[in-house]
């Protein structure tokens, strides 16, 4: 007799929880986001669709860990919830790829090293220091028994993805620790990615650290290719839509007040994204920040108090440059500013600038303002907007968070509406590319 044949594309989901933190767990992956309601005993059971073997993550409150699952499986999973990674075990069709995961996530806890030190290390330290972390993973994984080929050939991918994505890291968050500028990077860095696959899809599902390896190389291409046409070209020929659509989404962050190329960026988003929900809210983005670009009239406040007596408006500041501190009395970070701020304003004593500082105080705490400014003996226009963070001003600029300094023309238009910190040295550079 013929019968058609079968195949599955389920995978059963059981276990328990001893002290659970909520009454679910979640399981995500490439085409599932599942909440799985526990039982009263604290059980749970669930028929998983999926489409092919790959990872997952589990999720109980705020505990997470990675899976592997394969059509056809039957895990069971038992954790108790306070101490979730050295409780957790697996049994059951799957169990061996599952337990080793969850021992291969306490081998690499306990071997981590402090992200500011590592990204601090001269480079033949760290890539001896990286290097080692990789060979670690790969001999547990070789020592490791019971293993699928399949899943195996996954996990080398895996660790050598891991070990690329600091390669990647290393030039930004070393500068960004040891505070060095300049830094000329060995072949040993760059080597690796010469013609390496950037639009992998099944990488890309598969491991955060290649999803990761990809955000960064576009958000960097970004932020340094002169032609940025270029690069969304290279993004409009990929044939993963899941890629365009996270990098659509990751390049979004840049369109702000202080990137100058907010059009040519907006405008390549808009063709590699077909999510019309976020094309519509980044063009609300877009034309709120296109209003604050460089040249564009700034918004005015008007009437507000003056410290020294009467009512300033911004109009009144005309013909001569204009920087405004954004600030409050309960902000530590605005108060930090002050000594800088003092430090300019004797700087540049009799030149073609004023200093703004205008409080977001609610007008309840008027006196503490008022109070404020005599005894830290403050200079420059000290001004109190009129309605704190509903101030028309405050709202126009689209200040959400403070200390923020506004620079302004002699015009009334806008030089940058995220001007530099007093305490930031491009500040007293972008003073004299404008001849103040």
């Amino acid at each position: 007799a013929c019968k058609n044949e079968t195949t599955t594309s389920s995978a059963l989901l059981s276990g328990s929880i001893i002290n659970p933190t909520m009454n679910a767990v979640v399981v995500e992956g490439p085409n599932l986001n599942k909440t799985i309601n526990l039982n009263e005993d604290d059980t749970f059971t669930e028929t998983l669709n999926i489409e092919s073997s790959g990872y997952y993550n589990l999720t109980h409150g705020r505990e997470s860990t990675l899976i592997y699952l394969n059509p056809g499986d039957n895990l069971k999973i038992d954790f108790d919830a306070n101490t979730f990674r050295s409780t957790i075990t697996f049994e059951g069709k799957g169990a061996n790829e599952n337990n080793y995961l969850a021992a291969k996530s306490l081998l690499q806890e306990s071997s981590a090293i402090e992200f500011p030190i590592l990204f601090s290390m001269e480079q033949t330290e760290f890539l001896q220091t990286i290097t080692e972390l990789k060979k670690e993973s790969d001999t547990f994984l070789n020592n490791a028994t019971n293993l699928s080929e399949d899943f195996m050939f996954l996990e080398k991918k895996g660790n050598n993805f891991d070990y690329l994505v600091k390669l990647q890291l290393y030039p930004y968050y070393y500068n960004y620790f040891t505070k060095k500028e300049s830094l000329q990077l060995s072949e040993a860095f760059k080597t690796p990615f010469e013609e390496f696959d950037y639009g992998n899809e099944s990488n890309y599902k598969n491991f955060s650290s290649y999803k990761g390896l990809v955000i960064n190389y576009y958000s960097q291409a970004i932020l340094e290719e002169e032609n940025i046409n270029v690069i969304f070209d290279t993004l409009k020929a990929l044939s993963v839509p899941v890629i365009k659509e996270d990098i659509a989404e990751a390049l979004s962050n840049y369109i702000g007040l202080a990137n100058e190329n907010n059009e040519a960026v907006y405008n390549g988003i808009m063709e590699i994204s077909n999510d019309e929900a976020f094309k519509n809210k980044l063009t609300a983005k877009y034309n709120k920040v296109k209003l604050l670009a460089r040249g564009m009239p700034s918004p005015k406040f008007t009437n507000y108090e003056n410290h020294k007596g009467g009512k300033t408006s911004l109009e009144d500041l005309k013909g001569k440059f204009v920087y405004i501190d954004i600030w409050a009395t309960w902000c530590a970070p605005c108060i930090q500013e002050i000594p800088f701020l003092k430090d300019l304003e004797e700087k540049y004593n009799g030149r073609n600038i004023l200093f703004v500082s205008a409080s977001i105080d609610r007008p309840s705490d008027r006196d503490k303002w008022f109070k404020m400014v005599n005894d830290k003996k403050l200079g420059g226009i000290q001004l109190l907007a009129d309605s704190d963070w509903q101030s028309q001003f405050i709202k126009d600029y689209d200040i959400v968070g403070i200390p923020r300094f506004i620079l302004i023309d002699p015009n009334g238009n806008i030089i940058s509406a995220d001007a530099p910190r007093p305490s930031d040295p491009e500040l007293i550079d972008l003073f004299n590319k404008l001849n103040i």
